[in-house]
């Protein structure tokens, strides 16, 4: 069972690349030949997933960056960038800055796979201005201390952050997928990754 649900197997398992279409679960993505596939991603499982993903697009990936909590694979591809968990630190700012900037720069015609799992709220982040990052630790620190759930927390975070709560994707033209690995009971989309 364990194995079953390790992000390597579950996307081994459900997707299939072949020249001009992704098949991802029961969905199909039409391709451009001559498009390669981009890859991003933050969350805890964002490593081992990413490096499922350079195996399975081969040739086909133009690269990418994920945020992850620590750096201990080895992608060729790929860029890691690490932040904090659970209160973001300068870490956390610089990775969402160059995922942000990496988004975008894609064009309209461009495809990207976005990984994400548990983690990704405070390893992805950039505080909304007047906020500051010493204001964005203070208030998820009370949050902890206080005993908030996650979905409390989360939804406080998207009001203080200029990549939570949909601005992400805001950040691109190009069309994509995301893969979602839960770590909250009830896999409410609106919860995971804030």
């Amino acid at each position: 069972a364990l194995q079953a649900v390790l992000p390597g197997q579950l996307f081994r398992d459900s997707l299939r690349l072949a020249d001009d279409h992704l098949q991802v679960g029961g969905r199909r993505y039409e391709l451009a030949a001559d498009r390669k596939i981009h890859v991003f991603g933050s969350g805890k499982a964002s490593l081992p997933a990413a490096m499922v993903m350079e195996e399975i697009l081969g040739a086909r990936l133009a690269g990418g960056v994920i945020v992850t909590n620590h750096d201990t694979g080895e992608l060729s591809r790929i860029t890691v960038r690490v932040g904090a968990h659970p209160v973001p630190d300068r870490r956390s700012i610089e990775a969402a800055e160059d995922l942000a900037g990496r988004l975008e720069r894609l064009e309209s015609e461009d495809f990207f796979i976005y990984l994400l799992s548990g983690g990704s709220s405070a390893l992805l982040e950039w505080p909304m201005p007047p906020l500051t990052l010493p204001d964005l630790q203070a208030t998820v620190r009370l949050m902890l201390e206080e005993g908030l759930v996650i979905e409390e927390i989360n939804a406080v975070r998207k009001h203080l952050s200029l990549v939570k709560g949909g601005r992400l994707a805001q950040r691109t033209r190009a069309r994509g997928v995301v893969l979602v690995i839960s770590d909250v009971i009830g896999d409410d989309l609106q919860t995971i990754g804030s």
